[in-house]
């Protein structure tokens, strides 16, 4: 049975995190909190969204940009459909 992404996102929370230019992760959640992100780097990310002129810690690189994870499924369903890996694969276990 195949299940979309739309189908399991509404079980699951959506993860507030976002992304540097320099790919530095800033997350709330402390189970997924990014690599040196210090206590309070979340709110100066939201306070970055709402005013790109808020200054960052220099461990960060303007823009920031939140992730899209139905966009990013969607695009990989593609590929795998185009590569003739969708499907069935219950037998090659």
């Amino acid at each position: 049975m195949r299940v979309s992404f739309r189908q399991i996102k509404g079980g699951f929370s959506i993860v507030k995190m976002a992304f540097s230019a320099n790919g530095r992760k800033i997350a709330k959640d402390h189970q997924t909190v990014g690599f040196h992100q210090e206590g309070g780097d979340w709110d100066l990310a939201k306070a970055w969204f709402d005013n790109p002129d808020t200054t960052l810690p220099a461990r960060y690189t303007a823009p920031l940009w939140h992730p899209n994870r139905e966009a990013e499924m969607t695009t990989a369903w593609r590929t795998f459909n185009s590569h003739g890996l969708s499907g069935d694969h219950s037998t090659m276990m």
